[in-house]
């Protein structure tokens, strides 16, 4: 079990003794929240505004909760309806020679990120990466952007939004409520309250006091991970040796999934990001290996070195309440409104 797992269990575990520790650690988290107070004060006085709406993408907990399904839909959605959305991403992951990086179709991940890669390969829309999201913004309203979404930029302050969307694990929630490192979260609860809305990535929860809509991640297809090739769900064969490896923020989520579509394969989980290397696919090659799309993102380039022709990542698509893109439109009109020179645009 990697380390990140084994402190996921100690923030989300009803544990006695492991809630005696988390309880040891809350005088440093409400040092590091003082602290996280007073930068955020001095960064959104300084917050620089853009020319075009700033729609922020993120959570106030640390791991998955599905937030890159969001952005995909949302600026698919944002795209029909006639405007041109770009994505500006930290690239937590990745390590470019120089920022800010536009991506394209061969920009090594190992650059990127895995995230950032995954959404470009999914929207064929400009993605660009850089630790200041100022200078991706900038740089990609430069380039014809006239709507900006800042994957999981809810915390970095120095950018001015219009719109801020928070994405909620429905199952884990927030553990044991504390914020980090007594708990899981990067700020208090109440920050939902300031949002606009809240995605709930499975059932609508109770108790937010939040402006909420549900969200279902659809299993789509599966696609084979060195080709591309497609595979109709209804068609899908299991064999006995089957695997599922899973890299993400919460791999249990997606080992339910192939619960729910009746694959019942042996599970790995690793750490959110993690680096593939050969060790890790070696022992499957030849086998039938299932893995999410964001792990096939960092899986494809090693494919040649084994037998991978039964690898596959399974293909989701975000099913989000249709009132909550009228709600984003609704704020856009809004910015719109307040500055008049989109109005001749």
């Amino acid at each position: 079990m990697s380390l990140q797992n084994s402190i996921n269990r100690f923030w989300y575990s009803p544990n006695r003794l492991q809630n005696g520790f988390s309880l040891a650690l809350q005088p440093l988290a409400w040092l590091l929240q003082f602290v996280a107070r007073k930068l955020r004060k001095s960064h959104t006085a300084a917050a620089e505004k853009l020319s075009v709406p700033i729609i922020v993408i993120g959570n106030i907990a640390v791991g998955g909760t599905g937030k890159t399904p969001v952005i995909i839909a949302l600026a698919k959605a944002l795209a029909a309806n006639g405007h041109s959305p770009g994505v500006v991403s930290r690239g937590y992951g990745g390590s470019a020679p120089n920022y800010p990086l536009l991506l394209t179709d061969t920009t090594p991940v190992a650059d990127s990120g895995d995230e950032p890669a995954l959404i470009l390969q999914a929207l064929s829309m400009p993605v660009c990466v850089a630790p200041e999201r100022v200078a991706a913004a900038k740089l990609l309203i430069s380039k014809g952007c006239d709507v900006i979404l800042s994957d999981d930029g809810l915390q970095h302050y120095k950018l001015a939004r219009d719109v801020e969307i928070v994405v909620v694990d429905s199952t884990r929630q927030f553990g044991n409520n504390r914020t980090l490192p007594a708990g899981p979260l990067r700020e208090p609860r109440t920050r939902l309250i300031e949002a606009d809305c809240v995605i709930s990535n499975g059932e609508l929860a109770a108790t937010l006091h939040a402006q909420q809509y549900a969200m279902q991640l659809q299993p789509l297809h599966w696609v084979e991970v060195a080709s591309g090739n497609t595979v109709a769900l209804k068609d899908f064969h299991l064999s006995d040796d089957s695997y599922a490896i899973s890299g993400i923020g919460n791999p249990q989520r997606f080992f339910n999934t192939l619960l729910e579509l009746g694959v019942d394969a042996s599970t790995v989980a690793l750490a959110d990001h993690h680096n593939f290397q050969d060790q890790d696919l070696a022992p499957y090659s030849g086998k039938l290996l299932l893995m999410t799309a964001k792990d096939a993102i960092k899986c494809h380039n090693l494919c040649d070195k084994f037998d991978s022709s039964r690898w596959y990542f399974l293909a989701v698509e975000a099913q989000i309440d249709t009132a909550f893109y009228t709600m984003v439109e609704q704020r856009m009109a809004r910015y719109t409104c307040q500055h008049g020179e989109f109005l001749e645009s």
